[in-house]
């Protein structure tokens, strides 16, 4: 077995072996697995022996519909006669079997934390492991490339994907690129290993500012076929970057074109700064100086909201990531909490957290496929504001909170939960 099988109590696996051959008289014996444990569906595998055929002269192509398991609905891995030429035949003229596998599961903890993605989401926190062991040698890198496609027909707006290669030295996905034709995802490389989907920083960008369906959830309406007019601040500068500057409080006085007032500067720290950065360690004087200017004066997107909201936002990235911005891309992720939108980074932690608390009120799983349930998760896990307050609604929501847990809102992860059920608009 190339790949081991997971072992324990509970693992069950079925098994299917479909025999065939090509046109030059090359063999192929596909082995098909399924891996169950404690009644649910692990992984979907395949591994095919490939005993080629002299003189070779066709490829092969092998096939693992991973549907069942993942958004992904198949993967398939070619290997180019020239490739499996390269691999099997050796010097003599003797051509070797060749093992190669595809195994579709859950992504290791150490590949779906932020620092591994590096603001990249990965569908599913699922991987496609690609193998293949020529002459009793498990090869990491091949002299000549595979190809490897995706059908990515379940997921939307295909054309924002990359296929992403997991670097077990850096531990960090690398963006590997991608052609689309059709609903086909693929890549030339030369690499084998642990494969994903992912949407990088830039796609997920352009993806919030064309879904407008989403967007709408929250109250936000997003022109996707206009671009938005230029302010002449947003033409020299970003939101994100000036606040990221906004130790200066001149930078964001300038920005905002606000008058300076330190009493309320002293306020506002004594109020919620110094709460906010309990138990957080290596923030300067000028980032401590930031949260407080930002909660004082605002942004050009958080100055409808009132001193305490914006502080509420702080907490809510806090919350979610476990540390207070301090870089543009950090910033960014403020605005975007501040204004509804979906963050850039994201949190295994807190949306498995999320899905929890979803369960609780909703008495269900969350649907991720459906816009509302993944609504919900994303204003559960990273505190998104609606775009417009309904008090009737929240008032409502406080009730429906007091009735599943028993007690009165009161921490940042208890008020995201009310405006969760308030604005989400999913329903048990």
């Amino acid at each position: 077995m190339l790949y081991p099988l997971p072992t324990g109590a509970g693992i069950q696996t079925t098994n299917k072996k479909i025999l065939s051959s090509s046109p030059d008289g090359t063999k192929i014996e596909n082995n098909l697995m399924t891996v169950n444990a404690q009644g649910a569906l692990a992984e979907v595998r395949v591994q095919s022996t490939i005993s080629p055929a002299t003189p070779l002269q066709d490829g092969q192509t092998i096939t693992l519909e991973t549907g069942a398991i993942s958004e992904v609905k198949s993967v398939s891995l070619s290997l180019p006669s020239d490739c499996l030429q390269n691999i099997s035949i050796s010097s003599s003229g003797y051509a070797s079997k060749v093992i190669a596998s595809i195994v579709a599961q859950a992504a290791a903890a150490e590949q779906t934390g932020a620092e591994a993605r590096d603001g990249m989401y990965l569908f599913g926190y699922k991987k496609f492991t690609i193998l293949l062991n020529a002459k009793n040698n498990n090869l990491a890198t091949l002299e000549k490339p595979v190809e490897l496609s995706f059908d990515v027909s379940g997921i939307e707006y295909p054309q924002y994907l990359s296929i992403a290669w997991f670097d077990t030295a850096a531990k960090k996905w690398i963006d590997l690129g991608s052609v689309l034709n059709g609903t086909a995802l693929s890549i030339e490389t030369k690499k084998t290993g642990d494969f994903g989907i992912v949407r990088t920083l830039e796609q997920l960008r352009t993806v919030e500012n064309i879904k407008a369906g989403r967007a709408e959830v929250l109250g936000i309406k997003i022109n996707s076929e206009e671009t938005q007019p230029e302010t002449a601040q947003a033409a020299s500068v970003t939101e994100a970057e000036y606040l990221a500057g906004a130790g200066d409080v001149n930078v964001l006085l300038a920005a905002m074109s606000a008058t300076r007032n330190i009493v309320q500067e002293k306020f506002f720290y004594d109020a919620h700064t110094k709460n906010l950065i309990k138990g957080l360690k290596n923030l300067t004087a000028a980032n401590i100086n930031s949260y407080t200017n930002f909660i004082t004066y605002g942004s050009e997107s958080a100055v409808k909201l009132g001193a305490g909201e914006r502080a509420g936002v702080l907490n809510s990235y806090k919350a979610a990531f476990g540390k207070l911005p301090v870089s543009a891309r950090d910033w960014q992720d403020v605005v975007n909490i501040a204004t509804g939108h979906w963050t850039n980074e994201r949190n295994t932690v807190a949306e498995n957290k999320a899905k929890i608390t979803f369960r609780a009120v909703y008495r269900r799983e969350a649907d991720l496929t459906n816009k509302y349930d993944d609504a919900a998760i994303n204003i559960l896990a990273y505190g998104l504001l609606s775009a417009k307050r309904n008090i009737g609604s929240e008032q409502t929501a406080i009730k429906t909170f007091k009735a599943v847990f028993r007690y009165n809102p009161k921490s940042t992860a208890d008020w995201n939960s009310v405006r969760a059920i308030a604005y989400s608009g999913t329903k048990r």
